[in-house]
């Protein structure tokens, strides 16, 4: 059961990895299975389709980060400090790829929706519902900001998907442009859009 498991999450892991570092079209079920030690007997076992494998993988991908994203996005954290921790947390997570690749990946779940969210409804939805539930954090933080007066927005909602497409298009930029630094000015193009000029409003 234990061997079983570790093959699955094996298969699961090099899919995000070579999916996320090159793009789901240019990699096969076969570079899939060579990369993870595995015959494709085990791979179809496991997943009906790449595109399957592409969604449950993605899921492991958001559910390995969901403790962090939860203790970042704390109630007990200050709304707006919990926007540039959670950014933080992505610089760091880009420079590290950055670091093993020698390249900008972006985001994963974007990256994955943009090139296939039109040919693979499933993977579409899946990414849709990543993309969703980050923007539930936003929304959680922004009106807490603006419960403790450390913002003041008419219309939170509009914001949020503001600085969503702001932050994803800085995260493709970036991979277009391999500029890891640009990704460490998210959090000032941020406050620039929630009318905050400087860092003093945040802790």
């Amino acid at each position: 059961m234990v061997k079983s498991k570790n093959t699955k999450e094996r298969i699961m892991k090099t899919a995000i990895n070579l999916i996320w570092s090159e793009s789901y079209g240019a990699v096969s079920v076969e570079d899939i299975c060579k990369k993870a030690a595995v015959n494709k007997g085990s791979f179809y076992h496991y997943f009906p389709s790449k595109a399957d494998l592409a969604v449950a993988a993605f899921a492991f991908h958001f559910e390995e980060y969901q403790p962090k994203f939860d203790r970042i996005f704390s109630t007990q954290s200050p709304g707006l400090k919990r926007l540039t921790d959670y950014f933080d947390l992505i610089y760091e997570v880009q420079a590290d790829q950055f670091e093993k690749l020698g390249f900008v990946c972006g985001c994963p779940y974007s990256s994955l929706g943009t090139e296939q969210g039109i040919i693979e409804q499933k993977i579409r939805e899946a990414m849709e519902a990543k993309c969703g539930a980050i923007k539930k954090y936003f929304a959680a933080a922004l009106r807490d900001a603006q419960a403790e007066d450390q913002i003041e927005i008419t219309n939170i909602d509009a914001k949020i998907d503001e600085i969503y497409c702001y932050y994803h298009g800085v995260l493709s930029q970036a991979r277009i442009t391999n500029n890891l630094e640009s990704i460490k000015n998210i959090k000032n193009g941020v406050f620039d859009i929630l009318g905050i000029k400087t860092e003093a409003n945040v802790s």
